[in-house]
């Protein structure tokens, strides 16, 4: 028997990896028919590209959804949530007992307060978005203008480039970039005052504080490193 079905949603420690057209979609529908719970982890995710995460791009709705700091506001801490029947299990309205040293922390608590109303009231999405097309486009033409193999995926704030000819669709395929040549790219952009994670398999997150002045920065960046390859 099976009781839940994890999932990532968007992987992001692999880079930037979708899934493949309707299989969200379809997964929701084959475990809500077969009684069994999916849990999806946004970790990454979660109002990163929209208010309601991922799963409010994708159109799906998880029994049980996992958060991470980015409800802390950055500051270390882990959320769940889940449809009423569910929750109503948790001590002390149900017999499962959950605890934790930092649960409730709050520093982390005000903290996550503070930043979730500060991305109601802003609504960066839609700036997110425009941002990352921006910065997909400049890394593709950057490569481009000098004969080097790249493709670009991205969901809403995530972005992340691979050193391929191919799209990126699982981990093997991730596995087979040319990490050489990512390496260059990245102390590339150091040179140039743009620091991104240090590896092929992180996703790049936007930052609703980014101005059209960075945006200039981070395109000039981009070229200025791809001619280091």
């Amino acid at each position: 028997d099976i009781a839940a079905v994890f999932i990532e949603p968007i992987a992001g420690n692999m880079g930037v990896v979708l899934p493949s057209d309707d299989f969200i979609k379809q997964l929701r529908q084959i475990t809500k028919a077969a009684g069994v719970l999916l849990v999806v982890d946004e970790v990454m995710t979660g109002f990163r590209s929209k208010f309601g995460g991922a799963q409010e791009l994708l159109g799906i709705e998880a029994d049980i959804t996992c958060l991470g700091k980015v409800v802390g506001g950055g500051f270390p801490v882990g959320a769940y949530g889940a449809r009423n029947e569910i929750m109503n299990m948790v001590s002390p309205l149900g017999d499962m007992y959950q605890a934790g040293t930092l649960s409730g922390n709050p520093v982390a608590m005000a903290a996550g307060i503070a930043t979730l109303t500060e991305l109601k009231e802003q609504n960066p999405y839609d700036k997110f978005n425009q941002q990352a097309a921006t910065i997909e486009k400049a890394l593709l033409d950057a490569a481009a203008e000098n004969s080097i193999a790249l493709t670009v995926n991205r969901f809403g704030s995530m972005i992340n480039p691979f050193f391929s000819a191919k799209k990126i669709t699982n981990f093997t395929e991730a596995q087979e970039c040319n990490t050489a040549q990512f390496t260059k790219f990245f102390w590339g952009l150091i040179e140039n005052g743009i620091y991104i994670p240090p590896s092929q398999f992180e996703s790049w997150f936007l930052s609703s504080v980014i101005t059209d002045k960075d945006m200039e920065r981070i395109i000039k960046g981009i070229d200025n490193a791809m001619k280091t390859i």
